[in-house]
This record gives C-alpha cells, structure tokens and sequence, in this order.
C-alpha cells in the first residue's frame, strides 16, 4: 500500500515538471486522476484502503471567486470482493489567486450514489452483499504548480454496506 502512494506521488511529481514548462492556464474544463489511501471510521475491515480517484472539473471563469462544478469517480477499497464505487457531482469554491501560478486551495460539497460490493465469510458460510445508496461528498484541496494537486474527500454514503466507507480520503493527482 505505501509502495503504491509513493509510486503515485512520484509519478504525479515526474509529470508535473514536464507540464511546468507550458504554464498553469486555468481551462474551461480540466480531467484529474489521483491516487492515495482511504481511511474508513469502520476498521473492522482495516484501517487503510486503496483510494483511486478520476474527475472532470467545469470551471467558470467568468465567476473565479464562485469556482466551479466536479464530477468525480471514486474508488474506495481493500479488494475487488470490499469495495465501494461512487460517482458525485460537486459544487467546488475557490478564491481568485493575486498571482498566476500560486497555489490555489478550494473545498466543496455535493452528491452522489455509492454502489459497494461486500464479500464476508462466518462460520465458513461466504456471503457477497451489493448495495447502492445516496450520499454525500466534502472535498479541500489545494491546486499546485505545473497540475498538481493534493485533496482530502470525506465520503459520507447514508444507507447499506456502502456505509462502511464512511471517512477520509487523502489523496495526490494530476491535472490535465
């Protein structure tokens, strides 16, 4: 799991100062990926998971203190039998930066729909739970150099298995 964070970090810092020469351009619309670990407030299931994320922003740039909207994919897991896949659309504010190119922190909040699939074994009877639930998303992250970025999501699925997921995400991406 360490090994996977810090692969992704380091390739994420490997493109970003490929990207760095070109500028940061705030686009109409921009795609991010980000990886990182997920800790759920259940740990009967273990205390880090996987966190795999991939999302398009829609930014207005007639309105820069408002920010924009994101949509986002979010994979959440220890495996593919427990895991919990969730697709949000966020509402995301920023403030306008007095200098081009500065980091620029954001947050946000929205909804989505979890959809989790859980495998569990008692007694030596193996029982596989799917369940889809609303819920919600808390985002904070803040925009580097060169399409870096660093997030923190806090999943908030309401009903089901999907619940287990419940907690913070920390992760690093790119944008493109």
């Amino acid at each position: 799991m360490r090994m996977t964070l810090a692969l992704a970090v380091a390739g994420a810092l490997v493109a970003g100062g490929a990207r760095a020469q070109f500028g940061d351009v705030q686009k109409p619309v921009s795609f991010g990926i980000r990886a990182g670990v997920h800790m759920p407030k259940n740990t009967d299931n273990g205390k880090n998971w996987t966190a795999v994320g991939l999302d398009a922003r829609m930014n207005m740039g007639f309105l820069p203190v408002v920010g924009g909207q994101e949509i986002a994919l979010d994979y959440l897991g220890k495996s593919k039998d427990n895991r919990v896949v969730g697709v949000t659309l966020v509402q995301r504010y920023s403030s306008p930066t007095l200098v081009p190119g500065q980091p620029k922190p954001y947050f946000g909040l929205g909804f989505g729909v979890y959809d989790a699939r859980w495998k569990t074994t008692t007694l030596g009877v193996t029982t596989v739970e799917k369940k889809t639930s609303a819920g919600v998303k808390a985002l904070a992250g803040i925009d580097l150099k060169g399409g870096l970025y660093l997030q923190g999501d806090y999943h908030y699925p309401f009903s089901g298995i999907a619940k287990e997921a419940r907690g913070l995400a920390i992760t690093a991406g790119m944008r493109f």
